[in-house]
């Protein structure tokens, strides 16, 4: 299982997240990283996974759908999957759709936040 900051994922600045192309180049991102670490000899290629939540839930069935040989499974965590929907509220409110959550392993953009010592 991997999960990956693909590209326009909030919390990278603003420089990242106008990189932003549901189903395009982050797709080719995702499909990319599972391509090298299939390559690696200590992985065993046939039970990659990809992990998404929120918006990347909607990446993550995207890269399964795009390219089926590539996963063992893939895993959608209260994933969007309405990118009309998704995209007209982030051009009414750009930024992230959901608050953070306290207390929990999700990454997050505010200081002092660490998965391993929860929030400060």
């Amino acid at each position: 299982m991997f999960t990956v900051d693909h590209r326009g994922t909030p919390g990278h600045g603003v420089d990242f997240d106008v990189l932003a192309e549901m189903d395009g180049l982050e797709i080719d991102d995702i499909v990319a990283a599972a391509t090298y670490l299939a390559g690696l000899p200590e992985i065993d290629d046939a039970r990659i996974s990809v992990l998404g939540t929120s918006r990347g839930g909607y990446t993550a069935l995207s890269a399964l759908v795009r390219e089926p040989s590539c996963w063992h499974c893939a895993v959608l965590i209260t994933g969007l999957y309405d990118p009309t929907l998704l995209v007209a509220a982030e051009r009414t409110a750009p930024g992230p759709s959901c608050p953070p959550i306290p207390n929990s392993s999700r990454r997050t953009s505010r200081p002092g936040f660490s998965p391993r010592n929860g929030d400060r």
